[in-house]
């Protein structure tokens, strides 16, 4: 989900040994802008790789990547590879052989979008998620979600009262907190949040059941 500046460290650090599709949740530049090593993703599987986001998301990385969008001709891979494949929220798209339900979300002057794959859910880059996306994120068991501040209010992201808040309506086994900002105190969140509210962590892992 999405290129962010350190993909690359990330994918190492995580044994990460393939990627078999990107989905582009907004093209805000921390999202998106380690697209370039997406190149040796190609090299890995072979041929280009299918890059799921909206229209709007899609015209601005191609927009500012349009040589990774243009038509492989076959001949290796001296540039990222993409083809655009344009989803829309409130529909499900079958990637990397997995069925995924898209919803909408609010991010203040923009949106994004939101994931779900069975059981588990992820919800980056959110301050309001409507109720269609409430329906889509019912019943689910695990969910990654944003949580930038432990207080005060942001035009885009969602504090920590909030996070808590949708948690406790969904009731998800497990809620995992993600994208935090600088004035969350891992240890203070591990040590005060409700049961089966965590803050994530770089490099976790996560043990999902289909």
């Amino acid at each position: 989900v999405d290129t962010s500046p350190d993909m690359r460290h990330q994918l190492l650090s995580c044994g990460i040994p393939s990627v078999d599709a990107i989905l582009f949740t907004h093209a805000h530049a921390d999202h998106i802008t380690g697209l370039d090593d997406v190149r040796i993703l190609n090299r890995l599987i072979g041929r280009p790789i299918e890059a799921f986001a909206t229209p709007e998301t899609l015209g601005e990385l191609q927009s500012r990547f349009g040589y990774a969008f243009k038509p492989w001709s076959g001949n290796g891979f001296y540039r990222p590879a993409l083809v655009g494949c344009p989803v829309q929220p409130a529909t499900e798209i079958e990637a990397a052989g997995m069925p995924v339900q898209l919803f909408h979300q609010n991010h203040g002057m923009t949106s994004s979008l939101g994931m779900r794959i069975g059981d588990f859910a992820y919800s980056t880059d959110v301050v309001d998620l409507p109720e269609l996306a409430m329906q889509c994120l019912s019943g689910v068991d695990t969910w990654v979600v944003d949580c930038f501040l432990s207080h005060g209010r942001h035009n885009a992201h969602a504090n920590l009262k909030i996070a808590v808040g949708w948690a406790m309506r969904l009731k998800p086994r497990r809620t995992i907190l993600t994208h935090m900002g600088t004035d969350m105190d891992w240890a203070w969140l591990k040590a005060n949040l409700p049961d089966g509210i965590e803050p994530g962590f770089d490099g976790q892992i996560l043990e999902i059941q289909t």
